[in-house]
């Protein structure tokens, strides 16, 4: 019975109020706004596209791991959080026709839109901004 004591006095210890911790700015949908709205102007005046947030050699990766494992260039292929678009422009480019990006930030569809029309791939590529966590806003 003792043994038993001992555990529950163990466990009892452990029981702490959880830290709170503040979210990270990256987390933030007013963050991701401020930073496609320099993302447009940067892409009106000079072309730049923006950053590749996970990387280029990670998009490059994903991309040839889509064209290696997904023959139907009909398949649809949905991009959550899709940003600048700049995966599905890849895909488009290798001739993906089905696509479609999401993101919560309407700057950053804007700017998707902006680099696809540009590139002349406007129709094959379907943005929308969407937030899916909060699908009454």
């Amino acid at each position: 019975m003792s043994d038993k004591a001992d555990i529950v006095n163990v466990s009892s210890e452990r029981e702490e109020e959880p830290e709170s911790f503040e979210a990270s700015k990256l987390g933030r949908k007013d963050h991701w706004d401020s930073v496609y709205d320099r993302e447009i102007n940067t892409f009106r005046e000079t072309g730049d596209i923006g950053e590749v947030w996970f990387g280029e050699d990670t998009a490059a990766k994903m991309v040839t791991w889509v064209c290696n494992n997904i023959e139907d260039t009909e398949a649809r292929i949905l991009d959550v959080g899709c940003g600048n678009g700049h995966l599905l422009l890849e895909l488009a480019e290798d001739g993906y026709t089905n696509l479609t990006g999401t993101d919560y930030s309407p700057q950053a569809i804007e700017l998707a839109k902006g680099i696809a029309d540009s590139r002349g791939l406007g129709d094959t590529i379907t943005f929308v901004e969407q937030d899916f966590l909060n699908p009454t806003e």
